[in-house]
């Protein structure tokens, strides 16, 4: 303890809370472009350089102790200008301040109008309609046509019609005076069962090429089910008069995406007997994981469970939503992927499919989307072609805001990224949009791998996962195609080991982020055979 008999200036106050003592200096420097800089009696005195035309500079400002001062110089030298964004978002304005107080954290949207309006749920249980989307976004229109509804967390429109699902029931919104505010609320099908648990939320709601809808149903937390429907994926023909379950074994699902073959895609949250965080390709009569979902009702656990699409490493994904697939026709070289959604970051990445003797395996590439609020669901515009994200902020996510409602719109500036990743006996062929102009001998190392083997879940495990230590080596060659990397010399894992792997390129490679790959099945001469 040091004790001063003295009033101490304001400098020597945060000397002494820096710990040394020291003296403690103000810098100031300008970037971006050159010429004299001084403080004169206080004031920052700048002297530009003479030139043609005008040019803008950043002004930084430092003060701290004068053994940090490197630190500041350092991070100037290291400045790097900021490069064209690949993607561009937009906000699209709502009114947080309404007559009504509601709270505008939106669980689902879809468009209207050919997709000039769009009607979104709030989790609160309100429906607006937002007009006058289109490419300024300056004259928006907010209009709310139903409330009272059961934490809202799916909807979808055909034609103008709107149908919203929540923990009671799927329900059409009908306006019968034509002034867009629902007249009658329609039960338009009632199987969905629901417990007075607090953890079973209802969620998305998609249609496939025949009309059939599709929505997800939470377990339990932390409990045995109580009703056939915890946790499982909820099929309902057109019409909406019979529903039947079509795969089960989810924890905490958030969304879902029907392909138009009818191929559905969902997520699930780590935690009691899910190890991790995961992206499923569902299979009709498809287990999970969870033995307290409905389908084990009653029932000794299952050992064995259907294996994801791929795992997420929780540094890339903490808590997964929906998914949502790129149309043909849009944002070029990412046309027909999928992509996945997260409340957890608020981001969006691209997820690589893969399939082998008809095993399916992916990888996940994160893209330079963040929402700042948690993303739960997205659909791409008819309209203008670009990606819709809406979002809230109602558990743990890092991000925080309320909720929001976006735009991203794919620029010209390319962005070198993986676009497929191919297990093969040797390693990972990994292949990019971009030709790759590495010199050869930079490629050795071009690539760090890591591979962990996940065990089974014990009974009650909480995001239960056991490292065996399977280390890759790190390499990575040219193969024929400028556009395409081998990533060799991976490990074998014991014998029908589902391993994640994740894959993180230098500097020097045209990528930027991780790659994280589900390694199920290699492909080899003779076929495909166990990882």
């Amino acid at each position: 303890m040091r004790i001063i008999q003295r009033v101490l200036s304001s400098n020597e106050l945060m000397a002494l809370a820096s710990g040394s003592g020291g003296a403690l200096v103000e810098a100031v420097a300008i970037r971006g472009l050159t010429g004299d800089i001084d403080i004169v009696d206080g004031a920052i005195v700048i002297s530009p350089d003479p030139v043609d035309s005008e040019v803008g500079g950043e002004l930084l400002e430092w003060f701290g102790r004068a053994e940090d001062l490197p630190e500041f110089y350092e991070s100037i030298v290291r400045y790097r200008p900021a490069q064209p964004k690949s993607f561009v978002m937009d906000r699209i304005s709502w009114p947080v301040d309404n007559p009504w107080l509601s709270w505008m954290r939106f669980g689902d949207f879809d468009f209207l109008d050919g997709g000039r309006s769009a009607a979104i749920s709030t989790w609160n249980g309100d429906v607006w309609i937002v007009d006058g989307i289109d490419a300024d976004l300056d004259e928006l229109a907010w209009q709310r046509v139903a409330s009272g509804l059961s934490q809202p967390l799916g909807l979808k429109t055909r034609g103008e019609e709107i149908l919203v699902v929540g923990r009671d029931q799927v329900t059409r919104l009908v306006d019968l005076d034509g002034d867009r505010e629902t007249d009658r609320y329609e039960a338009f099908n009632v199987d969905t069962m629901n417990a007075p648990h607090f953890h079973e939320p209802v969620s998305g709601l998609q249609v496939d090429a025949r009309g059939n809808l599709y929505y997800m149903k939470g377990a339990r937390h932390a409990k045995v089910a109580s009703h056939p429907q915890h946790g499982t994926t909820i099929r309902m023909s057109a019409d909406g008069s019979t529903s039947e379950i079509i795969a089960s074994g989810y924890r905490a699902p958030n969304g879902l995406w029907v392909d138009a073959d009818g191929v559905v895609f969902c997520s699930d949250q780590e935690g009691h007997w899910t190890p991790a965080n995961r992206i499923n390709r569902i299979v009709p009569g498809g287990f999970y994981g969870n033995n307290w979902s409905g389908s084990r009702l009653d029932l000794e656990p299952r050992p064995d469970y259907d294996p994801p699409l791929c795992w997420i490493h929780p540094t890339v994904d903490r808590s997964p939503s929906a998914q949502v697939r790129v149309p043909m026709d849009t944002w070029g070289d990412l046309a027909g992927r999928l992509l996945g959604i997260s409340y957890g970051t608020g981001e969006v990445y691209l997820i690589l499919e893969d399939e082998i003797d008809g095993i399916h395996q992916g990888g996940i590439v994160p893209l330079p989307i963040k929402l700042p609020t948690g993303a739960m669901r997205g659909r791409f515009n008819p309209e203008d072609g670009d990606l819709y994200l809406c979002g809230l902020f109602g558990w743990s996510s890092n991000q925080t805001e309320p909720g929001g409602f976006y735009r991203v719109r794919r620029s010209e500036t390319v962005l070198p990224m993986p676009l497929g990743v191919r297990a093969v006996r040797d390693g990972l062929v990994v292949y990019f949009n971009a030709p790759i102009a590495t010199p050869d001998e930079d490629l050795v190392d071009a690539f760090s791998v890591e591979a962990v083997e996940r065990g089974a879940v014990a009974a009650q495990a909480l995001g239960d996962e056991r490292d065996h230590g399977a280390a890759a080596e790190r390499a990575g060659r040219r193969r024929a195609r400028e556009r395409t990397l081998a990533v060799e010399r991976v490990e074998r894992l014991e014998a029908r080991a589902v391993a994640p792997l994740r894959a993180r390129p230098r500097e020097e490679l045209p990528v930027d982020g991780e790659l994280d790959f589900e390694l199920a099945r290699v492909a080899g001469e003779g076929g495909g055979r166990d990882a």
